[in-house]
């Protein structure tokens, strides 16, 4: 009988005798059921922190008997704790094809959530059919719905990101609470879709009382430490980061947090010291403490990271990266210096998209841009077939103000890659504003968004296109949702915009200071709204 043997390896690995839980394993080869015994290895091993070796027993329970529903829910089970989710979705699918009771209920509503947290459009809207969340009215609860029931559709309903299903799913959370106390997930879940639909009061009283109860969980910790920093609150956050550094005082993310928070009290010059500090330890990230000072405005210390961790990175296209911060720091010429250097070692889709970030970054160089030119004249003519090139180049014509050329390139990459969302992404934006073609331009962002689901970057753009439709209160809306649920600086410039469109000078202006608080520079923007964002400037007196 494996079970206890399972139980007993279990006891000795939390009991820190996992040598003696090591050794048993030898005594149950040969005592268990030979027909059961590779699926108790399996668990065994998995307790042990030997995940390769339980892969490959699960593997072989799997294959001698592909027909129990016990084994498959078994390995579902095991590639759900280790986050193989494209491996659990086959054996899910099987199981719900079966139908049988138990296991098939079961097996629906896991399946409906792992194609959901996969991030696939097409698995999202899969997912909400297994679960009848086609309609509106499909998320209503109803008195023979289970806990669990109501709880995976809240999670996918989350899932599928738009404002709607978000507050669908706060509904069906709030219906569970109705019939019993909300796990902490669900609490923390309830307190994070209240954000993301502006509701910040209701997110934060939702979040203090997880926190407050649950002030040994870093996870829960962290997340309302950044809601907190999102609403310019830091010295209310400084106060939970010191809990949380009391937990795990050496991880990267508390190392992190307190950086964001001293940032956010204008206390900057503390944080280098305490990032050198990180790095004295083995585990020091360089990479990450130079993109983390890099985002945080300190570009010397930052340089000097970037530098250190090219010098000791294997891949020859890390020294694109330091490529770009040169870029974003208007050094040009000596980041295109290091683009064309590694042109000898890197492939010609990474050249070409590290030197269009650099060339947007800086201040215009007509010299350099021919320089670029050059390359990309030499790639497209070995590789005529490379989709990502045609779209890059696209981007470069883009900064000459060659936009009908821009506009061919872009088709030219759909032409090879019809799946490319960048490039439709890209393309839409220049129909609307450049050619009046906004009803193509919002048919083509659909495609991008079937593909690649609901990006921040489309809905920026979906926004800006029905503005250009003068459909100034949708885009408004739009806005107002992206940037409650993702706060960047170029949305918050396009939302001062809509504001200003429908002449709401004060929203433009908050909108606006908004955007330059995240650090908004011309470089973020696309070459035909650097004119419109300097104007604006202008215009609502923002310096």
């Amino acid at each position: 009988e494996p079970a206890p043997w399972i139980a007993l390896v279990q006891y000795l690995v939390r009991t820190g005798k996992k040598e003696e839980a090591t050794a048993l394993l030898a005594q149950a080869r040969g005592k268990i059921d030979p027909k059961r015994v590779n699926l108790a290895l399996a668990q065994c091993q998995e307790a042990l922190g030997q995940i390769a070796e339980a892969t490959k027993l699960y593997t072989s329970a799997l294959k001698e008997n592909a027909s129990d529903p016990a084994i498959l829910r078994n390995v579902v089970n095991f590639y759900l704790r280790t986050g193989d989710l494209s491996a659990a979705e086959p054996l899910l699918e099987s199981l719900v094809a079966r139908g049988a009771a138990e296991d098939g209920v079961w097996a629906k509503r896991t399946l409906a959530l792992v194609l959901a947290l996969q991030g696939n459009r097409e698995k999202t809207r899969r997912a909400m059919q297994l679960l009848g969340l086609g309609t509106q009215g499909g998320s209503a609860a109803s008195g023979t719905d289970s806990s669990d029931d109501l709880r995976v559709r809240a999670l996918v309903l989350a899932a599928e990101g738009s404002r709607a299903d978000r507050l669908r799913a706060i509904r069906l959370l709030e219906d569970l609470a109705g019939r019993q106390p909300l796990t902490k997930d669900d609490q923390f879940l309830l307190g994070q879709l209240h954000e993301t639909v502006g509701d910040w009061g209701r997110a934060r009283d939702r979040m203090v009382s997880l926190v407050s109860s649950n002030a040994d969980n870093p996870f829960y910790l962290a997340r309302y430490i950044r809601s907190l920093l999102r609403h310019n609150n830091p010295d209310q956050a400084a106060l939970w980061v010191e809990k949380l550094a009391r937990i795990q005082p050496d991880a990267f993310q508390t190392i992190e947090l307190k950086c964001r928070v001293l940032h956010a009290q204008k206390q900057g010059e503390k944080m280098v010291p305490i990032l050198e500090s990180h790095l004295q330890r083995k585990e020091g990230d360089l990479l990450r403490v130079a993109a983390l000072l890099d985002q945080l405005g300190q570009p010397r210390a930052a340089e000097g990271h970037y530098r250190r961790w090219v010098q000791q990175a294997k891949q020859p296209e890390a020294v694109l990266v330091l490529a770009q911060f040169l870029g974003r720091q208007n050094r040009l010429r000596e980041a295109l210096d290091l683009c064309e250097e590694a042109r000898k070692t890197c492939r010609p889709e990474a050249i070409a998209a590290a030197s269009i970030g650099v060339l947007y970054a800086a201040e215009t160089d007509q010299r350099q841009i021919q320089r670029v030119e050059g390359w990309f004249t030499e790639m497209t003519r070995k590789d005529p077939k490379n989709a990502a090139l045609w779209n890059t180049l696209g981007s470069l014509r883009n900064l000459q103000g060659n936009y009908p050329e821009a506009i061919r390139l872009y088709r030219a990459a759909l032409a090879l890659n019809p799946n490319d969302a960048l490039a439709m992404n890209n393309l839409a934006y220049l129909l609307a504003l450049k050619e009046g073609k906004g009803e193509e331009a919002l048919r083509l962002l659909q495609q991008a968004m079937e593909v690649a689901g609901s990006l921040p970057d489309l809905l920026d753009t979906r926004a800006m296109i029905l503005l250009a439709l003068k459909r100034t209160e949708e885009a408004t809306r739009a806005l107002d949702e992206l940037v409650t649920e993702h706060p960047g600086a170029v949305a918050y410039f396009h939302l001062a915009q809509t504001h200003l469109a429908a002449r709401n000078r004060l929203g433009a202006m908050s909108a606006l200071r908004k955007a330059r608080e995240l650090g908004l520079k011309p470089g973020d923007l696309h070459p035909l709204e650097r004119p419109i964002y300097q104007a604006l400037r202008s215009d609502l007196g923002v310096q």
